[in-house]
């Protein structure tokens, strides 16, 4: 489990959740009974670093509970403040002691996982893997206005609606074309428009594609995060719209509000087909549940900036 350079008021309000004994101990081990390793995620970021060096970052996360500390360019730096602090007795025995146990059983577990697995990996067998996953994790959130299942001869508009890039935190790596293949291997006469928010390049069309259709498949990725997005998404209405949000549940909670919602989580061709045939099959098809409860305080007006 990695911890995150984030101050949760509401757990410690002092400190980020990566050097907090009440996130890595109270919340962590004993809420959550989780009893495996506890990494932290790089403490050159700015969140630890600007604020304190990395090496006594590094001690005061492993005296608060985390197992493995992240270093990355501060190496050597940081064994040597590990060191001090292993000599001066700033990190207890005890603790250290704990820490180098759950290393030890990772380890080990992780040298049994790897001589169970194949030599040889199976395309066909992850493939196969990758639908059940698919089809067992999609969430039929609501289908208040009853638009499911879409009637095989149904006029349907697919409006895929880009995001600037995956998430804050990864570099644009394009998004994937499979939910349009989905769509239009089962509706053949489908009008699929992508629309890109920024610029609104294809947001026109979209309108006048939902307008002429029966069902209007709207696919968002973290639009709550974009401005411009949310827009998009207004424009678009929700009369005879079936909203899939593809990353984010959030995305569901947009105005309007949605009638008919379902949450994907993944942008994958496995989790294209399978949203295409359960779409067709009906809200029976939809096994998935929501990890966490949506409420409207996941999306503000500054979302934007906050992701």
């Amino acid at each position: 489990l990695m911890t995150a350079h984030v101050v949760h008021g509401a757990i410690d309000p002092g400190l980020p959740a990566t050097l907090s004994r009440a996130a890595l101990v109270d919340l962590a081990r004993i809420e959550l009974g989780f009893r495996g390793l506890l990494v932290t995620d790089a403490l050159v970021m700015d969140a630890i670093a600007l604020h304190r060096p990395v090496g006594q970052a590094a001690v005061e996360a492993i005296v608060a509970g985390a197992d493995v500390v992240m270093a990355l360019d501060a190496g050597w730096r940081t064994l040597d403040a590990l060191e001090s602090a292993v000599i001066n007795g700033t990190i207890p025995s005890r603790r250290l002691a704990d820490a180098l146990a759950r290393v030890a059983a990772f380890d080990a577990a992780a040298a049994a996982a790897r001589a169970r697995m194949p030599r040889r990996v199976s395309v066909a067998l992850h493939g196969r893997l990758a639908r059940r996953i698919a089809r067992s994790s999609l969430t039929l959130v609501r289908d208040d206005a009853r638009r499911l299942p879409v009637p095989a001869g149904a006029r349907v508009a697919l409006v895929d609606l880009a995001s600037a890039r995956p998430s804050p935190v990864e570099d644009d790596r394009g998004e994937s074309t499979a939910l349009r293949a989905a769509v239009e291997a089962r509706f053949p006469d489908a009008a699929c428009i992508r629309v890109e928010p920024r610029s609104g390049f294809g947001l026109a069309e979209a309108l006048a594609a939902a307008a002429a259709a029966d069902t209007t498949i709207l696919a968002t990725r973290d639009a709550f995060a974009s401005p411009e997005a949310r827009l998009a998404v207004s424009a678009l209405g929700d009369a005879g719209v079936v909203r899939v949000a593809l990353r984010s549940p959030a995305d569901l909670l947009l105005e309007p509000a949605c009638a008919t919602a379902v949450a994907a989580y993944a942008d994958t061709p496995a989790t294209a087909d399978a949203i295409v045939a359960a779409l067709v099959e009906g809200p029976a098809a939809f096994r998935g549940r929501l990890p966490v409860r949506l409420s409207s305080s996941d999306v503000t007006a500054d979302a934007g900036e906050a992701a």
